[in-house]
């Protein structure tokens, strides 16, 4: 019996430690209007100076839109991210129905992977401010 209760926390300690390094996301459905910009804002606790991402899914490497790598504020023309420490916020400037979809603001950290993921966005851009009726 004592070997099981060894092996079972193990098992909790690895899992807390994947979940812990992965990191916890939470889904936030945002309504963007057609034309206008939209400022989302992304924190973490313990992003201090950690590198920051966002990306439009599935978030591979290439799918990454705008990042903190270079400096700690950035513009491409139609995204642009400003770094402040434990929260960064990313502007989507002239959004189009395009712009709908599924977003994720990441982090990059040292362990199982190098990049953690931790909110996911559900963005719906439409005519006019107020609910959507359909959702990426």
């Amino acid at each position: 019996m004592p070997l099981f209760l060894t092996a079972a926390m193990c098992v909790v300690a690895m899992l807390f430690v994947c979940l812990f390094t992965l990191g916890f996301w939470e889904t936030e459905a945002l309504t963007g209007v057609l034309g206008k910009d939209i400022t989302i804002t992304c924190s973490h606790v313990n992003a201090f100076s950690n590198v920051k991402y966002f990306c439009k899914d599935p978030c591979k490497n290439e799918n990454v839109l705008i990042s903190s790598i270079n400096k700690k504020e950035d513009s491409n023309g139609k995204y642009s991210i400003r770094d402040e420490g434990n929260t960064f916020n990313v502007t989507i400037s002239r959004l189009t129905e395009e712009d709908s979809g599924t977003y994720w603001c990441g982090i990059d950290r040292i362990g199982l992977t190098r990049l953690s993921w931790l909110c996911e966005l559900a963005l719906c851009v439409g005519q006019h401010f107020g609910p959507c009726t359909e959702w990426p």
